[in-house]
C-alpha cells in the first residue's frame, strides 16, 4: 500500500541516534528497503535552525536506504516539543490523506525488529484502516552496550526486549511494581519468559487516508477520529514484529510514586474513566498483548 512514512526529529543526539540506530533496522531488506515501497515517500521533518553535523550523513542514509523518494522539510520548533512535533505530524498527516496514502509515523529513537513494515503493510493491505501496538522502553546507557554485544554485526534482533535493561517507567507500569507509575497507562504482567500487557494508549503504526485534527500527540484520537474499531489491526505478538524506544535511564523519573495498595483493573479503568479517556483507549485496553524476553 502506497504510504507515507512522517519522522520528526531535532537535536544532535536525536538526530545522530536516529542515523546510527534507528535507520539501520529501519533500511533492512524486510523494512522500508523493500521493493514494496517503491512508490512510497519518505518525510522528514528538522528543525529550521537545525545545525547538527549528523544531518547531512542522516540525509544521505535515508536517500540511499528507502527504495521511494525522500523529502526534508524544515520547520519551526519553538517551546514545547510535543506541540511542535504534533505540529510537523499534522502536516506530514494531510499530505499522504490528500494523496490518499496511509501515513506511518516514525520515531527518531526506536529499534524496530525485521520485517516490521512488512507485517504493518500486510495487515494494511488485508483491509486494516489502522495499525496499533506499542514499543517499550530500554535505557540507553545499558541497553545499547548490551544490544552491541549480541547482534553480531545485524541491524537489530529478533528478540528486543531485555528485562534488566527495561526503562524505570515501563518496570513502573508492572502491575505489582514498587513504586508503580502515577499513570500507568500500560499494564504488565510478567510470566517469565515472557509478558503480557494492556494499553490505553497505543502507537498508531499506519493510519488510513482521512482528515483529522492532531489535538495532541498521534497516539492519542487520531484512530478513533478516523476508523472503525473493527477495522484496527493490532499486533499482538512481539515475535510478530515490535521495537523498542531509547530513553536516558532519568527521562520521566518525575512520574512515579510508591503507593499503599496495588492497582486493580477496575480502579485503573475508573482512573482512566475520570480522566476523560476516548473510548477508543478504553477498547485498546480490551486487548491483550504477548512480548517475549529476549534470554540470550
Amino acid at each position: 500500500m502506497r504510504t507515507h512514512f512522517v519522522g520528526v526529529v531535532w537535536g544532535h543526539e536525536y538526530i545522530e541516534r536516529m542515523l546510527t540506530r534507528a535507520v539501520p533496522a529501519l533500511m533492512m531488506d524486510s523494512n522500508l528497503g523493500n521493493s514494496r515501497f517503491r512508490d512510497s515517500e519518505l518525510h522528514l521533518y528538522v528543525s529550521e535552525t537545525e545545525d547538527s553535523p549528523a544531518l547531512p550523513a542522516l540525509i544521505d542514509a535515508l536517500e540511499r536506504g528507502f527504495v521511494g523518494k525522500t523529502y526534508v522539510h524544515k520547520t519551526s520548533v519553538e517551546g514545547n516539543k510535543y506541540v511542535a512535533m504534533t505540529a510537523a505530524h499534522e502536516k506530514g498527516q494531510k499530505q499522504a490523506s490528500d494523496e490518499g496514502a496511509y501515513t506511518a509515523f516514525l520515531s527518531p529513537d526506536s529499534i524496530v525488529s525485521e520485517g516490521f513494515y512488512s507485517v504493518v503493510d500486510n495487515l494494511v493491505e488485508a483491509g486494516a484502516e489502522a495499525v496499533q501496538g506499542h514499543f517499550h522502553r530500554m535505557s540507553l546507557e545499558t541497553y545499547l552496550p548490551w544490544f552491541d554485544s549480541v547482534r553480531n554485526g545485524k541491524p537489530t534482533l529478533k528478540r528486543l526486549l531485555r528485562k534488566e535493561h527495561m526503562h524505570p517507567w515501563s518496570k513502573s507500569c508492572f502491575f505489582d511494581a514498587q513504586p508503580i507509575s502515577s499513570c500507568p497507562s500500560p499494564i504488565h504482567w510478567d510470566f517469565g519468559d515472557f509478558f503480557v500487557a494492556r494499553s490505553y494508549y497505543l502507537g498508531p503504526f499506519a493510519l488510513k487516508p482521512c482528515s483529522v485534527v492532531h489535538e495532541r500527540t498521534c497516539d492519542y484520537n487520531l484512530v478513533s477520529q478516523s476508523c472503525n474499531f473493527d477495522k484496527i489491526a493490532y499486533i499482538a505478538d512481539s515475535d510478530v514484529a515490535h521495537g523498542v524506544e531509547l530513553s536516558h535511564h532519568d527521562y520521566m523519573s518525575d512520574t512515579f510514586r510508591p503507593l499503599g495498595e496495588k492497582y486493580n483493573l477496575a480502579t485503573l479503568r475508573q482512573h482512566f474513566i475520570d480522566c476523560n479517556a476516548e473510548p477508543l483507549h478504553l477498547y485498546n485496553f480490551e486487548q491483550l498483548l504477548v512480548f517475549r524476553w529476549n534470554t540470550n
